[in-house]
């Protein structure tokens, strides 16, 4: 897309107005529409959880889950804390048939609720875990149940905030305190190596390993097919798939095949 004022980005171009921005947000969502099929037509899909990152009203990029979902990046969701992606969101829910994980921008639990009732299986908070651990360790179970608590890691500390603020509570107190609560996850990036093609840094990923024996998402550095397999063989449950696919290292059929 290329606007007559030469920015690029229907979406955060100024301007153009709802009805640019409504064209770009469909196809955004018959990306992920049509991947997710590849997928369900596999016979791969059926029963696995993706992920959608919610933030305003853009959708930075779109990744996959190793367990056959789809992830999609909003640096505005995470800094902000507001604004949404429900338009695209909810052509998502209604034409994919299988478990889907939402994150971004999740910082309360109205959010949470209003993610449950729009049809999501898995809400991943991160900010509101890391700066408010006693209200969400209060939370009734059937809500904790679907929550995958977000650790993203920088320098070896925890950051949250769209990644801008560091954490001073070390990474072994944050899992204590959710080992003892029946989450769904942890979902963990190594914020250095996101987006880079370096490949995974399983040693980032094993210290919370050590730590836990909830389930697993990993992300950052993915860089071919390779990093799924050694993910596997260090026993991480999914892992998250973003730039690879857009560089062409790694395709939708490939990891429907890595599934099967």
């Amino acid at each position: 897309f290329q606007a007559e004022d030469g920015i690029r980005d229907c979406l955060l171009s100024r301007g153009l107005g709802d009805v640019y921005k409504r064209q770009c947000l469909h196809l955004t969502a018959s990306y992920f529409i049509s991947s997710a099929q590849t997928y369900t037509s596999s016979g791969t899909g059926n029963g696995n959880v993706g992920a959608f990152q919610s933030g305003t009203n853009s959708t930075d990029g779109v990744g996959t889950t190793t367990d056959g979902g789809f992830v999609s990046f909003n640096r505005d969701g995470f800094t902000l804390g507001k604004g949404n992606n429900n338009y695209v969101l909810d052509l998502i829910r209604k034409k994919i048939d299988i478990k889907i994980e939402v994150a971004g921008g999740i910082r309360s639990k109205d959010a949470i609720n209003d993610k449950i009732n729009q049809g999501f299986d898995t809400i991943v908070i991160g900010t509101l875990a890391i700066k408010n651990i006693d209200d969400v360790l209060n939370l009734k179970d059937s809500l904790i149940k679907k929550l995958s608590i977000a650790l993203d890691i920088k320098d070896n500390q925890i950051v949250s905030h769209g990644w801008q603020k560091t954490n001073n509570q070390s990474l072994e107190y944050i899992v204590n305190r959710y080992n003892d609560r029946p989450i769904h996850s942890y979902f963990v990036t190594d914020v250095a190596n996101d987006g880079m093609l370096s490949g995974l840094n399983i040693k980032t990923f094993s210290s919370i390993k050590q730590l836990t024996n909830k389930h697993i998402t990993i992300g950052g550095g993915v860089k071919d097919l390779n990093d799924l397999e050694l993910s596997k063989i260090n026993g991480f449950n999914n892992v998250v798939v973003g730039k690879a696919i857009y560089e062409n290292k790694i395709t939708i059929e490939s990891l429907a095949q890595f599934n099967a």
